[in-house]
């Protein structure tokens, strides 16, 4: 029904006895886009949806007669209802904000999970498949979250057409600001305007924020989409640079403060970033990235490999010169910015060997030029319950001082609040001290937070991983106790999964397109 390259995933078999007909959201005109196929007879029925957006998922309602579409458009996904006897569309539950899960009941009511970049998320009920946002059926226990501002829509004229990003600004802050540009993983995956924890700490410590859609982003096309593969990596960070120097150009971003963040995907980005544009940015914290693509493909399960040389036209023995312009351990000599780096060592998708390599290559390329120590590692146990942590194998050390740079600011005991990043001349290689707590849970309002994860990769497995440098306060809802000391969990964690086939941890299921890796 597809052809090579495009997306196509079932969304649902009919409800009633009988009728053998499955929902299916296919690529075939560039867009994905919904039919009702027969397997039993072979028709099929392209299902015209009269809105804007792609189409996501959908479901049946319970007389097959019609069917719920969840629709992406613009970093948000809203839902409509498609009349299959008669082509009508009508709007289902917010305006606002994004649904990120959505399902229809025997009796005809639509369940949904909902939030924005303002206000948490909640399981809500629509009564007959009714507009707004309907009434909360399930809260979770404890003190409910605190909200967060609302996103702004910036469109940036690139080199690759217009990229979309949503921006954060502490309320009533007035700029230039300190500014985390935070990119996605996948890649194949796309920012909307939903709720985070993670940005929403950046926020609540004067930060603004900035989630980038780069070309590799879904939402916006299928050529949009398979952009990167001109070269990957070079493309989207082309796109990410452009939205950090149009936010420096009008005063929202204050120059010598822009932190480079991002996970799986959005760490090999960081750190491909850091070592091509070492004037854009002050600080990069890479969580689980490729940093060595050619030890990282070695050492990759197979369905990882499979995409690679698909992504780069073959293997690293076919093509060793497109995985080297793309490998972020080809720059790491011209890094200039302090690196914070996370990482299991048992990830399937993101091997520990290539990262060794990078951050051995890196610590010598800056002993070499600078005669000084950049930092040590540290190697906890780190086991699936809350609260348990073993020590340190490794003290953690500062990084070296650098101009116009960043460090991070230890907080004190645990549940004391701390300092953020921020520009400083910390004493060369100095040890974090004792009273330093190196291990705790995000809701113990700690600043500076090593903490490990391993096994495999992001499952929760038992094992060690390689100490990471948390810089940013943890986001602690109001009378909320703080947690134990030696919770390493994951901020991440709440926002919603990936598709298993994709290294992304850094938020929604995109089932526009079958072609996604981390």
């Amino acid at each position: 029904m597809g052809r090579r390259g495009q997306g196509l995933h079932p969304a649902g078999f009919s409800p009633l006895a009988g009728d053998h007909r499955l929902l299916v959201v296919h690529e075939r005109q560039g867009v994905p886009a919904l039919l009702v196929w027969d397997p039993a007879t072979g028709a099929e029925r392209e299902v015209a949806v009269d809105a804007p957006g792609e189409v996501a998922d959908a479901d049946w309602f319970p007389d097959a007669r019609s069917v719920l579409v969840e629709l992406d458009h613009e970093a948000r996904t809203r839902l409509v209802r498609v009349d299959l006897d008669t082509g009508r569309t009508t709007p289902v539950g917010p305006s606002t904000g994004t649904v990120t899960g959505a399902g229809v009941r025997d009796d005809g009511d639509v369940w949904i999970r909902w939030s924005s970049a303002a206000q948490p998320s909640s399981v809500r009920v629509l009564p007959g498949a009714a507009t707004g946002e309907g009434s909360v059926l399930l809260t979770p226990p404890g003190p409910a979250a605190p909200p967060s501002v609302p996103v702004e829509d910036v469109w940036v004229d690139g080199p690759g057409g217009r990229i979309h990003s949503l921006l954060r600004r502490p309320a009533g802050a007035e700029g230039p600001l300190p500014l985390l540009v935070e990119v996605h993983g996948g890649p194949t995956h796309h920012e909307v305007d939903a709720f985070g924890p993670y940005p929403a700490a950046w926020v609540d410590h004067g930060y603004a924020v900035v989630q980038v859609n780069y070309r590799g982003s879904t939402g916006y096309g299928s050529a949009w989409r398979d952009a990167l593969e001109a070269r990957v990596g070079h493309v989207e960070l082309e796109d990410v640079l452009a939205v950090r120097d149009h936010l420096v150009a009008t005063g929202v971003a204050d120059p010598e403060r822009v932190v480079l963040s991002g996970a799986s995907w959005g760490g090999f980005l960081t750190l491909l970033g850091l070592g091509t544009q070492p004037q854009a940015w002050s600080l990069g914290v890479a969580g689980v990235p490729v940093a060595d693509y050619v030890a990282a493909y070695e050492d990759e399960m197979e369905g990882l490999k499979a995409f690679d040389r698909s992504l780069f036209g073959g293997s690293p023995q076919e093509v060793p010169d497109r995985y080297r312009d793309s490998s972020p351990i080809t720059y790491v000599e011209q890094v200039s910015a302090p690196v914070l780096v996370l990482a299991g060592e048992h990830d399937p998708r993101c091997p520990i060997r290539q990262i060794d390599n990078y951050l051995a290559r890196l610590e010598q390329a800056r002993a070499a030029a600078r005669g000084l120590p950049v930092r040590g590692r540290a190697r906890f146990a780190a086991r699936r319950r809350a609260g348990e942590a073993g020590p340190a194998r490794a003290r953690l050390r500062r990084p070296a001082p650098r101009d116009a740079g960043a460090r991070l600011a230890p907080g004190g005991p645990c549940g004391a609040p701390s300092a953020w990043v921020r520009r400083h001349r910390p004493a060369a290689g100095a040890p974090l001290q004792a009273s330093e707590p190196l291990c705790t849970g995000p809701a113990a309002g700690i600043g500076l937070v090593a903490f490990v994860r391993r096994g495999r990769g992001r499952t929760g497995r038992v094992g060690r991983a390689v100490g990471v440098v948390r810089a940013v306060e943890a986001r602690r809802p109001a009378g909320r106790p703080p947690g134990r000391a030696g919770s390493c969990t994951d901020e991440r964690s709440g926002r919603r999964r990936d598709s298993p086939t994709s290294r992304s941890s850094s938020g929604a299921v995109r089932r526009s397109s079958s072609r996604v890796r981390r």
